[in-house]
């Protein structure tokens, strides 16, 4: 990103961090403007799940002290990844080490530590076995042996969900080729956007009784099914052509945003759905998308999206309401971050064309935003009308900036390299907290569930600061190193 005045500095950001089971459901599509797809009838049966032979992995140390809400975060020690579950003061704890076959680093690397597999409650651990080829080599017949599999993390047993590959994998692309009959469709585009999203697209509900995943057991594409950990039922949600990149589920649980393409590389454009978990209606959303998730929620059923390319960057940010299928134009040109106020209310948008714009999102009335608040400086603006909006600094601006609003409202923070100053919700200073020196990057700051303090992280290190006597205590050195687009953190409800 770049600045074009000390203003547009700053990436605008907050950091805060189901239904019954049944047979197969055919959803019926409802009326779109855009071509909904159609659910293939199928003779496979449904998978069951198998139980393997557990693994006692694991190793209390020190026990956990409470019922939740817990930490969870995955670290690496003596190449080996863990999944440690901590109360949220820091203090007890559980480690789980992950057995072999699901995360050797070396010599193969076989699993992404990412949060996205963990469910919501700290109960499962899902991750893949097998393979589905290499990306740009198709394999041989009967070579391929991709399944997604569960870790139960209370008792240490794992079980097969399903296989994900079909019966005639991978001669399907051919025919799948061959019923799309289009020239820049062929098998080996078709085997390379499988590839490329089926170990991708997977997402817990929020309810961590729910798992959404692409397969590819029924047809000639890949296609969304969600998992029932109770019942162990699997229901099959959509059916199309494309293949499946990427899921996202809605805050509330009622519906699972997923993207499919027909090609991948640069240009490569998404078509994006909207599957009620209910099983009565798949939405087609969004067409043409160059975008590759789901940004923020505003609320249960209206979602952020944007085109994203090279040289042109962010652009076109929409605000795409899921239960009456309109999208609304917020910002038509380019821009280099946004962010919304805690009430919802209104959206801040940097830009370098026309610099900081406030949008009022009932009314979508765009204007200038008024000057950056003073202590720190270019931290805060308030509207008009007294909400606050914060403004995180770029990271090719100098030093590392992390600003959050408190669960509960009454704080916020900021934290720029070793110190964390602690504001009121009306921007008055109340502390001002100093970390022991590191040269480490602030990675993230996130906020105990009880506002009672904060995890920061930079690099590997894991510190705690309990609020508002402002203690600092490191808690963890080992964590994993990943890329910024994995979660290697989050909190688990513990029930």
């Amino acid at each position: 990103m770049r600045a074009k005045s000390i203003a547009l500095a700053f990436v605008i950001a907050l950091l805060v961090l189901g239904c019954n089971a049944s047979a197969t459901v055919t959803p019926t599509p409802m009326p779109t403007e855009s071509p909904v797809p159609t659910v293939q009838p199928s003779n496979t049966p449904e998978p069951t799940a198998t139980q393997l032979i557990p693994t006692p992995t694991l190793t209390p140390e020190p026990s956990l002290r409470t019922g939740g809400p817990y930490f969870a975060y995955f670290r690496q020690v003596d190449w080996t990844y863990q999944l440690v579950i901590m109360d949220a003061d820091g203090v007890g704890r559980k480690i789980i080490s992950l057995p072999p076959e699901i995360a050797d680093v070396l010599p193969v690397k076989r699993f992404d530590p990412d949060m996205k597999f963990v469910s919501p409650d700290g109960k499962w651990l899902a991750f893949y076995t097998g393979s589905a080829g290499d990306y740009g080599k198709m394999p041989a017949s009967g070579t391929s042996n991709l399944a997604i599999n569960l870790l139960d993390l209370t008792t240490g047993e794992k079980q097969v969900v399903t296989p994900l590959l079909s019966k005639n994998y991978p001669d399907n692309f051919a025919e799948a080729a061959r019923k799309l009959n289009d020239p820049y469709k062929t098998a080996e585009s078709l085997y390379d956007a499988f590839n490329n999203g089926i170990a991708q697209a997977i997402a817990w509900s929020p309810d961590g009784m729910h798992l959404a995943f692409a397969g590819q057991m029924d047809g000639l594409s890949s296609d969304l099914y969600v998992y029932d950990v109770e019942t162990k039922a699997i229901r099959r949600l959509s059916s199309g052509d494309d293949e499946l990149q990427w899921i996202n589920w809605s805050p509330d649980g009622k519906w699972i945003v997923h993207s499919s393409v027909y090609s991948v590389g640069e240009g490569m454009t998404f078509n994006v759905y909207a599957a009620a978990v209910a099983g009565t209606s798949v939405r087609s959303v969004s067409t043409n998308s160059l975008y590759t998730g789901v940004d923020k929620w505003l609320d249960s059923h209206r979602y952020f999206e944007n085109d994203s390319q090279n040289g042109p960057g962010d652009y076109g940010l929409r605000l795409v309401d899921i239960n009456t299928g309109k999208v609304t134009r917020i910002w038509d040109g380019s821009f280099i971050g946004y962010t919304i106020d805690p009430t919802g209310k209104w959206l801040a948008v940097a830009t370098l064309e026309s610099g900081l714009q406030l949008i009022n999102l009932q009314t979508l009335e765009q204007i200038a935003a008024p000057d950056t608040l003073p202590d720190p400086p270019d931290t805060f603006i308030r509207t008009e009308s007294g909400e606050i909006i914060s403004l995180d600094m770029s990271p090719f601006a100098t030093g590392d900036k992390k600003i959050s609003h408190s669960p509960d409202s009454e704080y916020w923070a900021v934290a720029m390299d070793q110190k964390v100053k602690l504001f009121s919700a009306d921007i008055t200073l109340i502390k001002e907290i100093h970390l022991p020196d590191y040269s480490g990057a602030l990675r993230s700051m996130v906020w105990m569930p009880d506002s009672s303090g904060l995890y920061l992280l930079y690099e590997a290190d894991l510190y705690s600061i309990t609020l508002p006597e402002g203690n600092v205590r490191l808690v963890e050195s080992d964590l994993v190193d990943c890329d910024p687009y994995h979660r290697i953190f989050m909190w688990t409800t513990g029930n």
